[in-house]
C-alpha cells in the first residue's frame, strides 16, 4: 500500500497529463481566437464573392461557422481553467479531486467527439451539379484550421484518457483512500505502545 506521505507515480503522471492537456487547450484557444479575429472580414468577402451564389444559404453558413468558432473558444477556455485547477488538486490527497477529474473529463470528451462528428467542414452547394467547397476554399477559415483542430482535439482526448486511467490504478486508489480512512484510534494506540516499548528504559 502507498503511504499517505508519498505521492505515487500514477498520480504524478495523471497530474502531468492534465498539465499537458492545459497546454494543448491554450493552443486550442489561440486557434479559435486567430480564426475569429479574421472571420468578420472573411465573411464579408465571401458573401460579396461569386462563390456565395454557389452555396446554399450562404448567410446561414456564415452564421453556423461563427457560432461554431465561439463555441469552440468557450469550451476550450472553460476546459483550460477547470483542468488547470484539477491538475494541481489531484496532487494532493483529496479524493474529491480525483472524482471531479472523472466527472469533468467524461462530458468534455463527449463534447469533443460530437464536435468532430457534427462540425461543418463543407458548405452545401446550391445545386447538386455544383462543386462542394470546404470552408477554407470559401475563405471563411484559414487553410490550417481544420488540421490544427483535429490534431489538438486528438491530443486532448488522449491526454484526458491517460489521466483518468492513471487515477484508476491501485497506487492512486491507495493514495486517496488512505486519506479518507485515516488511522483508527486503535491503530494510533498500538503505534504509541510500540514506540514506548522501543524506547530504552533508564
Amino acid at each position: 500500500m502507498v503511504s499517505n506521505e508519498v505521492r505515487p507515480r500514477t498520480v504524478t503522471v495523471a497530474s502531468a497529463a492534465l498539465a499537458a492537456f492545459v497546454a494543448v487547450g491554450v493552443a486550442d484557444v489561440v486557434v479559435s481566437v486567430v480564426s475569429l479575429g479574421r472571420f468578420a472580414d472573411a465573411a464579408d468577402a465571401f458573401l460579396a464573392s461569386a462563390r456565395a451564389a454557389q452555396v446554399a444559404d450562404p448567410a446561414d453558413v456564415v452564421d453556423v461557422v461563427r457560432e461554431s468558432l465561439w463555441f469552440d473558444l468557450g469550451v476550450a477556455a472553460l476546459a483550460v481553467v477547470a483542468f488547470a485547477v484539477l491538475a494541481v488538486a489531484i496532487r494532493r490527497p483529496w479524493q474529491a479531486g480525483r472524482v471531479l477529474t472523472w466527472v469533468a473529463a467524461v462530458p468534455f470528451v463527449v463534447v469533443l467527439v460530437c464536435g468532430i462528428a457534427v462540425g461543418l467542414e463543407y458548405a452545401p452547394p446550391s445545386d447538386v451539379s455544383m462543386p462542394v467547397y470546404t470552408l477554407a476554399d470559401l475563405g471563411l477559415l484559414p487553410g490550417w484550421h481544420s488540421t490544427a483542430r483535429s490534431v489538438l482535439t486528438t491530443l486532448e482526448v488522449v491526454l484526458l484518457a491517460v489521466a483518468c486511467f492513471q487515477l484508476t490504478r491501485e497506487d492512486s486508489t491507495d493514495f486517496y483512500r488512505s486519506q479518507i480512512l485515516g488511522a483508527s484510534l486503535g491503530q494510533v494506540a498500538a503505534e504509541q505502545q510500540r514506540r514506548r516499548e522501543s524506547e530504552p528504559t533508564g
